[in-house]
């Protein structure tokens, strides 16, 4: 091939370009955590497998999980999700139940999302859980996220 001098520049230039596109256009999830815009309670129940994921997408406050394995298959219970403020006022909070629709807690603004369900692999099973919050905390917020093994009262099965 014969390159001159004009084409390889631009050669370059397009390939920088369309890389750029690529990478650029990409919806991206942004780590609340590790920007150290939130903090997680320092503890995590055992039942959760690790603890979870903040982020932002979208606008959005995200907190997503796993529960342990081997779980029974007649789950009832429940995960408490809840954000509160660095002056204390609980900015977010839902219950995301195993076999209802997730809930908010009362008095503050209801999740735009919030789902479980089973995961399962060769090693057995496990629950996967996630809420969307609308909007976004204020920095210094704490995320605490808790297991009850019980349905929440006010919850009604899923049919």
């Amino acid at each position: 091939m014969n390159f001159t001098p004009l084409r390889t520049p631009r050669c370059i230039g397009l390939t920088s370009l369309i890389g750029i596109c690529l990478l650029g256009g990409c919806a991206s999830h942004r780590d609340m955590l590790a920007a150290g815009r939130v903090s997680l309670e320092p503890k995590i129940d055992r039942v959760l497998r690790r603890p979870p994921d903040v982020y932002e997408e979208e606008g959005d406050l995200v907190v997503a999980g796993r529960l342990e394995r081997g779980l029974p298959r007649d789950l009832g219970g429940h995960i408490d999700v809840t954000v509160i403020a660095p002056d204390g006022a609980t900015v977010y909070g839902a219950q995301v139940n195993y076999r209802a629709d997730t809930v908010a807690t009362a008095g503050t603004p209801g999740p735009r999302h919030g789902s479980f369900r089973r995961a399962h692999t060769r090693y057995g099973s496990y629950g996967v859980y996630s809420v969307r919050f609308p909007g976004l905390p204020p920095d210094g917020s704490v995320v605490r996220v808790r297991h009850d093994p019980d349905a929440h009262p006010a919850s009604e099965p899923k049919p």
